[in-house]
């Protein structure tokens, strides 16, 4: 009799709190956003991110976060929205792709199809550079050099800025077959061996080094976007010789999560293409389905050139 009363004691005291629980648990249920509420009931995703890779944070922001905005307005109608993150290293990037926190990301050409072959994404558009000029890379040495063509450069050194640089190394390297000449890379400094057989691959590590390295006599050629070389052969009438020119590239692309809906990929498509053009980044490029797959199979084809 004594434990059923205590029992009855017990129940009264704990039916109360677990009243008051249950209520916590539906309040805060209810007071959840919408669009999660939405995303649980229909399955559709609200929220994108868009996602880049720069060591300047503040700046990459400050440059991109007016193109969200702008897609941002453009979403609006049909519930949709991006959010800007921007990440330190490559690393750190495709970890969270992985982990399917990364919807879109943008970054020079060869970066992005990197994070493409690493991380299972597909290409949604690509950018031109903002005056609407694709991008090409230049084989340059010293105009008072004997060097004139490619194979000349056997034997020679041949400055690139890094191994992931877009139009500083993988274009011209692919573009022009320059693994097909030979080439052999060497320490960065004026006494490493040579083969003459061999072009010497010297990486700067900066996007300026190479050109600047040339004319300072440090290396004998250097791959060069266009867009800055023209510059130098500006100041420096008469200093340099093109020898070779890559083929064209857009400047950037964007690419997209394998798993995005067809109809999200969509809406996103007409929003950056106008977001992007309006900020001055660039022209967007629509991507036909050739041009897809170009790139699909260029991901895979810069494994172990790109030191990713």
């Amino acid at each position: 009799m004594r434990s059923a009363i205590a029992l009855s004691r017990t129940t009264r005291i704990l039916l109360p709190c677990l009243a008051l629980a249950a209520w916590v648990v539906l309040a805060v249920w209810a007071a959840a956003p919408s669009a999660v509420a939405d995303e649980v009931a229909g399955g559709r995703q609200h929220e994108f991110v868009l996602a880049t890779v720069s060591p300047s944070i503040s700046d990459t922001e400050a440059r991109l976060q007016p193109v969200v905005e702008d897609a941002n307005r453009r979403l609006a109608a049909d519930g949709l929205s991006v959010r800007l993150r921007v990440f330190g290293t490559y690393t750190s990037l495709v970890w969270e792709m992985w982990d399917e926190g990364i919807d879109l990301v943008i970054d020079e050409t060869f970066m992005a199809l990197s994070i493409m072959r690493d991380t299972g994404s597909h290409p949604l558009g690509a950018l031109t550079r903002p005056n609407g000029a694709l991008t090409r890379s230049i084989i340059v040495t010293l105009a008072s050099g004997s060097i004139h063509t490619l194979e000349d450069l056997r034997g020679h050194r041949l400055a690139f800025s890094k191994p992931a640089s877009s139009f500083g190394h993988l274009l011209p390297r692919i573009s022009l077959g320059l693994d097909r000449i030979g080439l052999a890379e060497v320490p960065p400094n004026m006494y490493a061996p040579l083969r003459p057989d061999r072009i010497a691959m010297v990486f700067t590590h900066d996007s300026l080094s190479p050109i600047i390295w040339l004319h300072k006599n440090r290396v004998d050629a250097a791959a060069v976007p266009e867009h800055q070389l023209d510059r130098f052969e500006w100041n420096m009438r008469g200093r340099f010789r093109r020898i070779a020119a890559s083929s064209t590239s857009p400047h950037q692309l964007i690419i997209h999560r394998a798993n995005l809906e067809p109809e999200a990929i969509e809406a996103l498509t007409t929003a950056f293409s106008v977001a992007f053009h309006d900020a001055g980044i660039g022209d967007w490029i629509r991507l036909l389905p050739a041009q897809s797959a170009a790139f699909e199979r260029l991901s895979t084809a810069i494994t172990g050139l790109d030191g990713n």
